[in-house]
C-alpha cells in the first residue's frame, strides 16, 4: 500500500490496516481511543492514497451502528473529496446531505445541500435549490450562498 506510514502513529496505522482489511469491529474498538478529527482525517489521507471504497463502507456501518452525524459528514467528505471519480459518487454524497438535513436542519447543512445545485451534472433543479436557500435565509437573513441561488434565476 501506498500511503503515508511515516506520518501516522502505530494506532492510526492499526486503525487503517484492519478497515482495509475488513475489520470493523477493530477498527472501532480503536475510534473509542482516537480524537474525531483525527479519525477524519486519517480516513481521507488513505481514501486520497489508496482510493479504498471499504472506508466509504466502513464510515457507512458506523452511521448505521452510531446514527452519529459525525460520520454523515465523513461519508459526504469522501465522495465529494477523494472517492468523488467514482461513477454515482455526487448523487450518493447528495443522498447522504438530504439524510443530514432531515437529521438536522442547520445553516452548515443547507449550505452544503446547496452545493449541489451548482455541479454540472444537474443534481438538483432550481425548485429544490429554491426552496432551500429559502430556508437558509429564514435562519441567516444575510447569508451570501442562499441570496447567490436565488439570484440564478434569470439564468436557470
Amino acid at each position: 500500500l501506498n500511503i503515508h506510514w511515516r506520518e501516522m502513529s502505530e494506532m492510526e496505522k492499526k486503525f487503517v490496516k484492519y478497515i482495509l482489511d475488513g475489520q470493523f469491529d477493530f477498527a472501532k474498538g480503536l475510534c473509542k481511543d482516537m480524537d474525531r478529527n483525527l479519525i477524519r482525517d486519517t480516513i481521507i489521507i488513505c481514501a486520497n492514497d489508496t482510493e479504498n471504497v471499504t472506508l466509504l463502507l466502513f464510515a457507512q456501518d458506523m452511521f448505521k451502528t452510531t446514527q452519529d452525524m459525525f460520520w454523515l459528514d465523513v461519508l459526504i467528505d469522501l465522495l465529494l473529496g477523494p472517492l468523488a471519480f467514482y461513477e454515482g459518487a455526487y448523487h450518493a454524497a447528495y443522498y447522504y446531505s438530504r439524510l443530514a438535513l432531515k437529521i438536522q436542519n442547520s445553516i452548515g447543512n443547507l449550505e452544503r445541500i446547496l452545493f449541489f445545485y451548482g455541479l454540472p451534472e444537474r443534481i438538483m433543479d432550481y425548485s429544490h435549490a429554491k426552496e432551500y436557500a429559502e430556508l437558509l435565509l429564514t435562519m441567516d437573513k444575510n447569508n451570501k450562498t442562499a441570496k447567490m441561488i436565488l439570484g440564478l434565476n434569470a439564468s436557470r
